[in-house]
């Protein structure tokens, strides 16, 4: 009569145990919303090297809210010897979770050796406006 009972408490044991594993894996897949993104935000200026030429591609990237429909870079140069440029760009939009993602390029640019520094003011349709800024240091 005992063993008979200790197969059956055995049994429920090891349903019990199943039953816990199996919920907890439920529960950990589940994902908290992701946080809707509420201003417009600049996070990098960076610049890529074009291969086999002596141009750089710079650009700029960040995320705003969902309602954006347009983004607009203004990117401002100083080279080494103090010369300012300017030039503009409108930049792509893409959905992301929380809000809307862009990137902008402004491409072909040739910058004289040493460092040039530019920054990046970007404005959206709503008015909103954020900088970020960066380096290109050409050897």
């Amino acid at each position: 009569m005992l063993d008979k009972n200790m197969k059956y408490l055995a049994v429920a044991g090891t349903v019990l145990i199943l039953v816990l594993l199996g919920g907890g894996y439920y529960f950990m897949q589940q994902k908290a919303p992701p946080t809707p993104i509420t201003g417009l935000r600049c996070d990098s200026a960076y610049f890529n090297f074009v291969v086999g030429k002596p141009e750089v591609i710079v650009s700029a990237s960040g995320v705003d809210s969902a309602e954006t429909t347009s983004v607009s870079c203004a990117f401002s140069f100083e080279d080494p010897e103090g010369t300012a440029s300017a030039s503009t760009a409108q930049a792509q939009l893409e959905d992301v979770p929380g809000g809307k993602g862009f990137k902008c390029h402004d491409k072909d640019k040739v910058f004289p050796k040493g460092s040039t520094k530019f920054s990046v003011a970007v404005t959206d349709n709503r008015g909103e406006s954020s900088s970020c800024a960066s380096t290109v240091y050409i050897p």
